[in-house]
């Protein structure tokens, strides 16, 4: 069978076995119930019989693998927590043979697949002593008088601790407990009794469990407030247990979404241009709010939280931090920030490259930090931000910076730049070196970087995506990278403001106020006007002047757009501000996109074109 039709079908739909995975994993690192090892199982189970129909024997062969530990676990075996390390790099191996699967890449003899496949084999041989049964008092008792039942229905007979009063609370205790074990089918007494106080100390538990007897034995065990127990395998209940309600799902292909997002813009335009010509009482807007709500739902359709990949970094973090033993600590804020999944998929790569380069190369080792007086443990934070219509990702490190002299110094070493070039060079022209092919300040390679590929994986990956990189340096106080990324097409509540005789649209949710500019708030100093804002002034560019254009002599009242930067308030003078209303932003296509003043364009009803302002990159 030729694989090549279904592909991307095997690729969406691996991924989301994985992504749930992992979702699983974590749950399970957190004390979920280990009744999840059973959702865990059927996920891995399922990416392996997907894998074998698709011909891709290596990954089914590693999944395969993966499933019979995790076999072995929801049996009843200890030892979860000795596998959980081999769990989750699986998971992640296998997320990345997927992505080679999608870019038609071999990975049969990949070394890491083969180290994980040895691990797993070990884990699933590796000896475990035996858990004892129990007897009714609920004592141990020796081994070859008990064998362990099969999981499912068991019912729990036990006697709550009344020493110190207040049974009725001590069993709902137990029963909370219970309930981190299982599904609770039945209480003797009732529930309603236990709430009213009615409870003699003996209480008779249906439990539907994925846990062993004896593995239950041991968690029952272990609840202070139970003085004695037994257990017993029980009926199934006579009313089957409800399943949670299941949403049908389609898969769609991403370019076919495209294509109707295409469509739904094209009508929003059309609509709007109908409206402006037949002005305000056409009776269009119901159809214009409509179309709206069109675009809205296909846009929804594509976009996921960044919370999916903010657990993978947290994940692959603690992995390598634990390896290299070097405490850190990774935090992500902008989880709820929802983004197109090509980009999520593309940022990917990049960020894990920057994670680890900074805790390998980075972060100090902890003796190190506390010789600087620092905390014992480094700190990374990952932010999302939505600007307009870019997204900012910013990665920092509290670690030991980087040193633009000895990067220059070792970029002429190393041929990639002459002498004279880096006299020449800016501290940040020169940051930009590291991200040149080849280059590495590593004294020693290592299997985590030094092989001077990771930052060149970021800096393509990074353009790939139509984005910028920026590196700031503190040296002993941390590197700082922001990438800046078009989102694509969205919709932006603007004001629309005239300067040099072109319309310009600048994102509301980037301004502060808007001000009229006349002789009571404003005064000149040299060539440049300051706006009066409190006790304080701030300076004031035309917006003309820092586009190169003529002065407008169409007739309107001076007006400036007062925004907030890293730097501190600006303002930017206008002509005319023209009103406010809802655009349909799209990306600039190439070159336009380097220029880091504009973050878009909308074309307008009237048929014209309308650059969306990046306030936030507006020189001080």
């Amino acid at each position: 069978m030729n694989p090549s039709p279904y592909l991307d079908l095997f690729v969406a739909e691996a991924r989301e076995h994985l992504a749930a995975a992992q979702e699983l994993t974590l749950a399970l690192e957190a004390g979920a119930a280990e009744g999840s090892l059973r959702e865990l199982f059927r996920h891995v189970h399922s990416v392996k019989g997907m894998a074998a129909s698709m011909g891709l024997t290596a990954m089914s062969a590693l999944a395969h693998d993966g499933e019979s530990l995790l076999d072995r676990l929801r049996a009843g075996a200890p030892g979860l927590g000795a596998a959980r390390g081999a769990l989750t790099g699986t998971l992640s191996c296998l997320e990345r043979m997927v992505a080679a699967a999608e870019r038609r890449e071999a990975t049969v003899d990949d070394p890491e697949r083969l180290a994980l496949q040895a691990r797993l084999r070990r884990e699933l041989h590796r000896e475990e002593p035996a858990a004892p049964a129990f007897d009714p008092g609920g004592h141990a008792i020796p081994e070859h008088r008990a064998a362990p039942p099969a999981p499912g229905c068991v019912r729990i007979a036990l006697i709550v601790r009344r020493d110190a009063g207040f049974p009725a609370v001590r069993a709902a205790v137990v029963l909370g407990r219970l309930s981190k074990l299982g599904r609770i089918v039945r209480t003797e007494p009732p529930m309603a009794a236990l709430r009213m106080g009615h409870f003699d100390g003996r209480l008779l538990v249906t439990l539907v469990s994925d846990l062993s007897v004896r593995a239950l034995g041991t968690k029952v065990a272990a609840i202070d407030d139970v003085e004695t127990f037994t257990l017993a395998p029980g009926e199934a209940p006579v009313e089957p247990v409800a399943a949670p309600e299941a949403r049908p799902s389609l898969r769609v292909r991403a370019d076919r979404i495209d294509a109707l997002l295409a469509d739904a813009l094209d009508l929003m335009t059309t609509l709007g241009r109908i409206h402006a010509r037949l002005g305000g009482d056409s009776g269009i807007e119901g159809s214009i709010r409509t179309a709206r709500r069109l675009y809205d739902g296909l846009v929804e359709l594509r976009l996921v939280p960044f919370e999916i990949g903010a657990r993978r970094l947290e994940r692959a973090a603690s992995e390598l931090s634990s390896r290299l033993g070097k405490p850190v600590q990774v935090e992500v804020t902008g989880r709820e920030v929802r983004l197109d999944r090509s980009l999520l998929d593309g940022l990917a790569d990049p960020l894990l490259h920057m994670i680890r380069n900074a805790i390998d190369h980075g972060i100090e080792p902890t003796d190190e930090r506390q010789r600087r007086k620092k905390p014992r443990e480094g700190r990374i934070v990952v932010a999302l931000e939505r600007r307009s219509a870019r997204l900012v990702v910013t990665v920092r490190d509290d670690g030991r910076g980087l040193d633009p002299r000895a990067i220059k110094q070792e970029a002429v070493e190393q041929g990639l730049v002459t002498p004279g070039q880096a006299v020449r060079m800016t501290d940040a022209e020169a940051l930009q070196l590291i991200t040149l092919p080849g280059f590495s300040t590593s004294a020693a390679l290592s299997e985590v970087s030094g092989r001077g590929v990771g930052m060149d994986i970021v800096r393509s990956g990074v353009e790939a995506l139509g984005g910028r990189l920026r590196i700031e340096t503190r040296p002993g106080r941390g590197t700082r990278f922001e990438m800046t990324f078009p989102i694509g097409v969205s919709v932006v509540t603007a004001y629309l403001v005239r300067a040099g005789g072109e319309v310009f649209a600048v994102p509301l949710a980037a301004l502060t106020r808007i001000a009229v500019l006349d002789d009571q708030n404003t005064e000149w100093r040299g060539n440049r006007r300051w706006l009066a804002e409190g006790e304080s002034s701030i300076a004031v560019t035309r917006l003309d002047e820092l586009l190169g254009l003529a002065r407008d002599g169409a007739p309107g009242t001076p007006m400036v757009l007062m925004t907030t930067s890293p730097s501190g308030p600006k303002g930017l003078e206008v002509d005319a501000v023209l009103g406010r209303r809802e655009i349909v932003v799209r990306p600039l296509p190439a070159p336009l996109q380097a220029v880091s003043l504009y973050a878009g364009a909308a074309c307008l009803p009237d048929g014209t074109i309308a650059l969306l302002l990046d306030l936030a990159a507006l020189p001080a």
